[in-house]
């Protein structure tokens, strides 16, 4: 990051934008795919995906179960990720610190993460 001032408020935005659409976009698609008198707390996701796949073509009923399962593996490995990183600092701060092996105190010069040994 070369200008903080500058990119810290860009970047909160930016990550705002995309959160509320990624939000947004799926809940959108269920109310204009489903009726009325099928929309529910419990299963509006599945339902709106079921009834979509029993009235598309095989092949793109078939194209949209692997859209979704690849959103959702790409869903499930960020979230893990973020929990990882957050793991690796906190050890890293907790060596720097003299509470914890000196070695996992390392920083990477290159990418600025936790390195380890």
């Amino acid at each position: 990051m070369l200008e903080p001032q500058r990119d810290v408020p860009r970047s909160l935005l930016r990550a705002g934008v995309i959160g509320v659409l990624a939000y947004a976009i799926p809940i959108l698609l269920i109310l204009l795919a489903l009726p009325k008198d099928q929309l529910s707390n419990v299963g509006g996701f599945l339902d709106a995906y079921q009834a979509v796949a029993s009235v598309s073509p095989s092949p793109l009923a078939t194209a949209l179960g692997w859209l979704i399962a690849l959103a959702l593996i790409l869903t499930l490995a960020s979230a893990g990720d973020t929990w990882l990183m957050g793991a690796d600092r906190t050890y890293a701060g907790t060596a720097l610190d003299g509470a914890a092996p000196l070695i996992l105190g390392r920083f990477s010069a290159r990418f600025g993460n936790a390195a380890g040994k």
